[in-house]
């Protein structure tokens, strides 16, 4: 189809006002397109999927880009307008030389530029890599999705060798840049950074890129070469085999990338040929054809069933994790992740997506991501002989953090253990018990208050039951705890069946805001006060929760099953905070029944699955913490073991600071932050504990 021509809309000398277009199904945009869906909103530019309509046997899908005027200029005067039509004459440029859209037209509305491209069915690379949780298995045993993975590869590779013949580097080369179409083919799309070598346009280039797929010298706005996509490709096939953004490799040493690589990737001659791409000196990397004819042997031993040549992972020594732990408290003094006026940061809960390299930073004084979780951490690891003296001063930042929140303002202050003044009460009283502060230090005279406030609802988290622990955990400490009151509530409001009334996003029953968290806190609470009502109690839900429990393709399951069921492996929403519930249980009772329950709920876990998070919330910390658990209740050291291939997962993702301090990307933050649930705190926690099993509990509990 030939391209539209532009139109501008400007009547006489009176420019219109750019207004973007509203992006509702149904809604025309331009003279020709209707929008059905919404495919992408962003401050640089909307991306709407579209039918267009030019006659009666003239109409067909088309996805539109709108560029803003005046959006997102870049320092030299340029948007994302001019980004648009550099896009265009890229697709005009390079059509049937590579599988990309169709350029379908270009117009101007209301001051906003339209890009009209062809629609292509298919599916981008990084949802096929985030929904196949076998994948890597998969790439090394030869499995059908791990043959079509190695094709997509290749395809890539040379399909950027095609661009680079034509002088085009893409410089925005990620998971999300390729489709995969129903035939297996794949086409290359959003071309808007591109730059060409030999017309050495745009001057300068447009910056930046998709960070963990930049090159450093694309990072330092160096002038392109292809050697920029080479790193990309490197990139791209570590995210395949490992199911981890890339991102959290990003800014590694040699050495520390080295280890990486091998670890995650096992086979030999792919790990090889990705930490060659992913050399910080250009020159190093290998060529398109080089990287081609590796995938192309791989897949052919694979045919062949021909043994591939793996590397024997070595677990990393006791003297690294002790030293690592040591690296990462000194981390937790240094700007990394603590400000220097406010100490410790969060990114805030309210983070947008848009791509970028930074964070809206936030100070939050609570247990689960703020300066309290901190506290928590240090005062264990004291506990266990590490030295903390190196971190007095965000320490002190802390405190004035949580007078401020939950004592002079505590009329405005949150209830509940881990977002509000209960789980601060916590806290405190473990920073006493481990001498990191003393009581006057840890404003003791404010915990009752802390602990004062009934939360309307009944769970772990932000409920009752959660508040439950907190007393419990502080009643030692302090006269007057409510751990007796909060169970009478939840003995009364236990239905005859042995449930509660709970409505809760994500199911009744999981540890975090269901069932099993109230059982837990029951439990601890009967056993601590010897009443066994509260345990009957107990007693009467877990035999409720075993009635419900069913299977999915993963394995066992509290939760509604559906056809697009996930296997949850956090201790929040999944089977291993099914298992913490039932350790306590056989702790307390010593039946087997749940001993039975405990293997059930662990049987199907791997750690691989939850490479791409390593938080103590939801992520491999978490499940190795859990681990550690039944190490401590049931002596069996296979538990251990599994404990210790988390461990290696963590310390194989480590970085060092330019002060030689440790720390983690945990989850999907840009910036490491400190805090225990999602941050390096939780992470510490993990490595402090497994090497001091019998001397702390679960966290928080």
């Amino acid at each position: 189809m030939a391209a539209e021509q532009s139109v501008s809309l400007h009547e006489g000398s009176v420019a219109v006002i750019p207004q973007k277009a509203e992006k509702k199904s149904g809604k025309r945009i331009g003279y020709y397109y209707i929008i059905l869906k919404s495919l992408k909103e962003s401050k640089k530019n909307d991306v709407v999927k579209c039918i267009y309509i030019k006659g009666l046997t003239n109409f067909g899908l088309c996805v539109i880009k709108e560029g803003s005027q005046g959006d997102t200029k870049d320092k030299y005067g340029r948007d994302i307008q001019d980004r648009l039509k550099w896009q265009r004459e890229l697709h005009e440029r390079l059509a049937g030389k590579v599988r990309m859209p169709k350029l379908l037209g270009s117009f101007q509305e209301n001051g906003n530029y339209y890009l009209v491209m062809e629609y292509i069915k298919g599916k981008p690379l990084q949802s096929i890599i985030r929904k196949d949780h076998e994948l890597r298995q998969s790439l090394l045993d030869g499995n059908n999705s791990g043959m079509r993975m190695l094709e997509y590869l290749e395809q890539i590779v040379r399909i950027l060798e095609v661009l680079h013949h034509n002088d085009v580097v893409h410089r925005d080369v990620t998971v999300n840049n390729f489709m995969i179409m129903p035939n297996g083919k794949v086409a290359v799309i959003d071309m808007e950074l591109s730059y060409s070598i030999s017309g050495h346009y745009p001057d300068p280039p447009f910056t930046l890129g998709t960070y963990g797929y930049m090159s450093p010298e694309q990072e330092r706005t160096a002038l392109p070469t292809i050697k920029e996509d080479i790193y990309a490709i490197g990139a791209i096939m570590l995210h395949a085999w490992t199911g981890i953004s890339p991102y959290k490799f990003s800014g590694m040493s040699e050495e520390e990338l080295q280890r990486a690589v091998l670890f995650y990737v096992e086979e030999v001659n792919i790990a090889s040929i990705i930490q060659q791409c992913l050399k910080k000196e250009a020159d190093l990397r290998p060529t398109t054809d080089m990287i081609a004819k590796v995938l192309q042997q791989t897949y052919r031993d694979k045919a062949n069933n021909i043994p591939r040549p793996l590397k024997a992972v070595q677990s990393l020594s006791s003297s690294f994790i002790t030293e690592t732990i040591e690296r990462g408290i000194q981390t937790l003094g240094e700007s990394v992740l603590a400000d220097k006026e406010k100490g410790w940061f969060a990114e805030h809960m309210s983070q947008s997506s848009d791509q970028t390299n930074d964070i809206k930073k936030a100070w939050y004084a609570s247990f689960n991501r703020g300066a309290a979780g901190v506290l928590y951490f240090l005062s264990r690891a004291r506990g266990a002989g590490y030295n903390v003296s190196n971190i007095a001063v965000p320490i002190g930042q802390a405190l004035d953090l949580i007078r401020n929140k939950y004592v002079n303002n505590f009329e405005l202050s949150n209830r509940g253990l881990h977002f509000g003044s209960d789980g601060v009460a916590l806290a405190l009283a473990e920073c006493c018990r481990w001498g990191l502060l003393t009581k006057e230090n840890a404003i003791i005279e404010s915990w009752s208050s802390m602990l004062s406030r009934d939360s309307d609802k009944l769970g772990l988290m932000d409920g009752l039951a959660g508040q439950g622990i907190a007393n419990l955990h502080c009643s030692d400490m302090l006269e007057g705890t409510r751990e007796e009151y909060i169970a009478n509530q939840l003995i009364n409001a236990q239905h005859p069946d042995g449930s509660w009334s709970i409505r809760q996003k994500g199911g009744a029953y999981h540890f975090a805001n269901g069932q099993a968290g109230i059982t837990y806190f029951l439990l601890s609470y009967g056993a601590k006060s010897g009443r066994h009502e509260a345990i009957e109690c107990a007693e009467r839900s877990l035999k409720y929760l075993i009635s419900k429990a069913g299977y999915c393709p993963g394995g066992l399951t509290w939760k509604k099953i559906s056809r697009k069921h996930f296997f949850d492996h956090s201790w929040c929403e999944g089977t291993p905070g099914m298992a913490l519930m039932f350790l306590k249980a056989y702790e307390i009772t010593g039946d087997t029944i749940y001993h039975q329950w405990i293997g059930e709920a662990l049987k199907y876990h791997d750690e691989r699955s939850i490479w791409g998070g390593l938080s103590l919330c939801h992520g491999v910390s978490g499940l190795g913490e859990v681990y550690l658990e039944a190490g401590r209740v049931l002596k069996e050291e296979h538990f251990i073991k599994r404990a210790g291939d988390c461990l290696q997962v963590v310390l194989h993702s480590r970085r060092l600071t330019a002060k030689g301090g440790a720390y983690w990307f945990v989850e999907k933050e840009r910036k490491p932050v400190a805090n225990i649930m999602l941050g390096n705190a939780g992470i510490l926690h993990f490595l402090v504990r497994y090497k001091n099993v019998e001397l702390f509990g679960f966290p928080g509990l």
